[in-house]
């Protein structure tokens, strides 16, 4: 008799940076099946959930839709470096913060992941800097608030 299956988990390490927002590469497939890689924010809502946002009617947003697939690339402190992928909807309401940027709201639940780590070689987090730095509060501002609207419920998958 088989066991029950377990649902795949983000390593421990990999759910701490993502319990607060952090950013992350998405990558999708185009039409014509050329990889493309986007910039945004995620956040773990459970060990297998992560939410994510892509520019609202751009080529990601159509890539997402069609395809109904993502991988995530997470690239964080001291050689995190995990591939994570798996099935995608759009949530049901966009976040106020990701609006006022254009973005909409996408969530992963988790199918596979691969760790992509070089022995002997360290990583920085990927962070994004405002290119004034008074603008630098606002940007860490509006990050904290596309993270906490990005837990608001919405539609999860089976």
């Amino acid at each position: 008799m088989s066991q029950p299956h377990e649902p795949m988990a983000l390593p421990p390490p990999a759910l701490n940076a993502l319990q607060r927002c952090c950013p992350v590469l998405v990558l999708s497939v185009d039409a014509d099946g050329y990889a493309r890689s986007t910039y945004s924010w995620a956040v773990a809502v459970g060990k297998d959930v992560l939410r994510f946002g892509v520019d609202g009617g751009g080529a990601t947003d159509a890539n997402l839709t069609r395809e109904g697939r993502v991988s995530i690339q997470l690239i964080g402190e001291g050689g995190m470096n995990l591939l994570l992928r798996g099935p995608v909807c759009r949530l049901p309401s966009n976040p106020l913060a990701l609006g006022e940027i254009d973005m909409r709201a996408w969530q992963m639940r988790l199918a596979g992941q691969q760790d992509q780590a070089w022995l002997g070689v360290r990583t920085s987090a990927l962070r994004y800097h405002a290119t004034e730095s008074a603008a630098e509060t606002a940007l860490r501002e509006l990050e904290a608030r596309i993270g906490l609207e990005l837990l608001v419920p919405g539609c999860l998958l089976a």
